[in-house]
């Protein structure tokens, strides 16, 4: 029997890799790599063209590569014929997905790469611009980075009084810090390990209005005062302490803000990176500090449109739906089996789209910080109880069984908002049902608690979650591979709404996961709830009836 390098290219040269070898590289090419016979027909696919035909590798090899091109290209024929006589053909030209979605791609073909067997590289246009530009981008900023720390230790060695030379050096290294500093257009401050400011540059003294004169020697936070938008009056965590502590680069979270000495609020970005002497032994933190008021304006003016053009979507929505229930109800007249059986598919396609113009509500109201807490007196264990009953139709459609451990000690009643921990709650349990098994699935839900919080424990069955995924499981619009190619329904925004309410509350939520395991989520609910900070002013628009 051939093995699998005989039997994708055959004859093979005597100078061809070993079949190891070439596998090997085939795999681990980025680019989407097609070897087709004379008949246009895929003998062999690698890894990346399940994402780029959005198929599975069983599906793509076998099949026609006239399968895959857009339905308005007719010169397919022609543009292989033109192939096979010229050997050699690249440019750009339109695909179709298996889920029907048309991408431009650039392609390079390779004729008789070995006789009857012809080589096809494709890479998404888009997708290569992007990367390329944040290579370059990250490329940019490690340079200025590593260029700036590396003059920066120099500069906070302790030396010998002593030795006249290396006090020179060091004055030397001092001034060489102090014109980078100088350069930088971004306000720099650098503490040592106790966050006491050593150096800082004139957009860092302008920020704070004090001279570096003034401010060396003082504690970080008695120069600079950042707080978070939710909570103005409340500091921000010392983070100077938390990188000493880690020994990481930490980023400091959306919507900080830096009061200035006339009160003005500069949104800022900021991250802080421990300093290192030549022993490894962290010796100081360095600060940079973006004025992030541009790109807040643009991040407010897209939510201002995601709002607006939401709220426009409401209105055909909720008329849509009423016809529908009109005429399932047969109130316009009788319908048959078969009109039934439509127009009820066309009214849960319409719910769809009702729960995902609600979703985008929600998160453009969380993100204008425009959502206000209703909170009550609320029974968390009655709550769950309700839910699963709710839920519990959906999940015998899937056979998922739902068990309830109310744990020993019954969960206190919590003064918080009824609705949202609801709409928490239900995206959770929801998740756990669509991505258990088909068939034999389990979602165990366990309520628990210690001194601050009551504890809600998730735990399914089902596909689990990638690694890769976890850092952008509750960033807007994510979907994990595997969730996406398991054809399950959602729009992404479920879980950036729970954790977005569950920390307005003062609590977290936890996600451990094994691939094709299943996943365990774990929400922290404080008992006594973060009130809900001062609601922004915000144009107010009319809401249609019927959603």
């Amino acid at each position: 029997m051939t093995n699998w390098f005989e039997r994708v290219l055959t004859p093979r040269p005597a100078n061809a890799l070993s079949d190891s070898d070439f596998r090997t590289l085939f795999e681990m090419t980025t680019d989407s790599l097609i070897i087709a016979d004379n008949n246009r027909v895929i003998v062999a696919a690698n890894k990346a063209n399940e994402a780029m035909f959005n198929d599975r590798i069983e599906r793509i090899v076998g099949t026609r590569i006239d399968d895959y091109m857009c339905p308005d290209f007719h010169q397919l024929d022609q543009l292989w014929q033109k192939f096979l006589e010229v050997g050699e053909l690249k440019g750009d030209i339109c695909i179709k997905r298996r889920d029907g979605i048309i991408v431009k791609v650039n392609y390079i073909a390779k004729a008789n790469a070995i006789p009857d067997r012809h080589l096809l590289a494709i890479r998404d246009n888009h997708e290569q611009r992007r990367v390329f530009e944040l290579a370059q981008d990250s490329e940019r900023k490690l340079e200025e980075s590593n260029k700036f720390l590396e003059d920066t230790k120099y500069a906070l060695i302790n030396v010998l009084e002593d030795f006249s030379t290396e006090k020179q050096l060091v004055e030397q290294e001092k001034k060489k810090v102090e014109a980078v500093l100088a350069s930088i257009g971004d306000a720099v401050f650098v503490t040592d390990i106790s966050g006491h400011i050593n150096l800082m540059n004139s957009v860092a003294e302008e920020y704070c209005g004090h001279r570096l004169t003034e401010a060396r020697g003082q504690h970080y936070t008695r120069i600079f005062h950042f707080v978070s938008e939710d909570n103005p009056d409340v500091p921000y965590p010392d983070f100077v302490n938390q990188v000493v502590a880690t020994r990481r680069i930490k980023e400091l979270s959306d919507h900080v803000v830096l009061v200035k000495p006339n009160n003005e609020r500069m949104p800022v970005s900021d991250s802080a990176a421990p300093i290192l002497n030549p022993e490894g032994k962290i010796v100081g933190c360095v600060v940079v500090v973006r004025d992030f008021a541009r790109e807040r304006k643009l991040e407010q003016a897209k939510d201002e449109f995601l709002s607006v053009a939401a709220h426009q979507l409401r209105t055909p929505l909720g008329a849509l739906r009423w016809g529908m229930e009109l005429l399932l109800a047969g109130d316009i007249g009788p319908l048959t089996q078969k009109e039934k059986t439509m127009v009820g598919t066309y009214h849960q396609n319409i719910l769809r789209m009702i729960t995902l113009v609600n979703d985008l509500l929600d998160v453009s109201r969380i993100d204008q910080g425009r959502v206000r807490d209703e909170p009550v007196e609320t029974d968390i264990t009655a709550l769950v109880e309700e839910l699963i009953d709710f839920l519990n139709d959906e999940a015998k459609e899937k056979k998922v069984t739902i068990a309830l451990d109310k744990g020993a000690i019954p969960l206190p009643i919590i003064m918080i908002d009824k609705k949202h921990l609801s709409q928490v709650l239900e995206n959770i349990m929801s998740n756990a049902i669509k991505y258990c098994k088909a068939d034999g699935g389990l979602v165990n839900v366990r309520l628990g608690q210690d001194t601050n919080y009551a504890k809600l424990e998730f735990e399914d069955n089902g596909i689990g979650i990638p690694p890769t995924a976890m850092k952008n499981l509750f960033t807007k619009f994510f979907r994990a591979e595997n969730a996406v190619l398991n054809n399950t329904e959602g729009s992404g925004l479920g879980l950036y709404l729970a954790k977005k309410y569950v920390e307005k509350w003062g609590g977290s939520i936890e996600v451990r996961s094994e691939l094709d395991r299943g996943t365990i989520v774990t929400i922290n609910i404080p008992k006594q709830p973060k009130a809900s900070p001062k609601v922004k002013t915000a144009v107010v628009l009319p809401v249609s009836v019927g959603i």
